[in-house]
């Protein structure tokens, strides 16, 4: 076998190992877990408001999570967000632990600046997640391959794994 011939059967080997590690990429049949959970609001019956001023948060305002952790979109449930992750093979590239892999490590990642290939830099955000996770060969981080696939993921999911991803500081 020639030189030439080795290195792209390794190539190919490479790809097809990472596509295997990545999942695939067919929408999963929705299971009764999928269903969106929707909590009623209480009535204050003191004459209270719900917040103060008496107005209710914008859809899309970070609403703080219980016990004073890290908020989450008041679009997006963590829980669920870990669920479409692994549903969808993202935890084959990307870790949780701050470990390398063949994708960037979620752990510490939200809030943080990250270098691309071009040499430039971004703030991860939930804006450049969601752009990440939609066109993920957009703005590919420096030293990393750019081969994480397109997922035909909704925009509730992408809020979920968002929301996940920032409970991973």
């Amino acid at each position: 076998m020639t030189k030439k011939a080795g290195i792209t059967l390794g190539i190919l080997g490479l790809i097809l190992l990472l596509a295997v590690a990545c999942g695939p990429a067919a929408t999963p049949t929705p299971t009764p877990t999928d269903t969106p959970r929707v909590t009623p609001t209480p009535t204050p019956t003191t004459g209270a408001s719900p917040t103060p001023g008496g107005t209710t948060p914008a859809p899309g305002t970070m609403t703080p999570a219980p016990g004073g952790t890290t908020p989450a979109p008041s679009g997006g449930d963590p829980a669920r967000g870990q669920q479409v992750a692994q549903q969808n093979g993202c935890l084959g590239c990307h870790t949780i632990d701050g470990t390398t892999s063949v994708g960037p490590t979620w752990r510490g990642l939200f809030g943080k600046t990250e270098t691309l290939q071009d040499g430039s830099t971004v703030k991860v955000d939930e804006a450049y997640l969601a752009e990440s996770i939609k066109n993920p060969n957009a703005k590919v981080v420096q030293g990393f391959p750019a081969v994480m696939p397109a997922l035909p993921l909704s925009d509730q999911d992408i809020q979920d794994v968002i929301a996940y991803i920032k409970t991973l500081q």
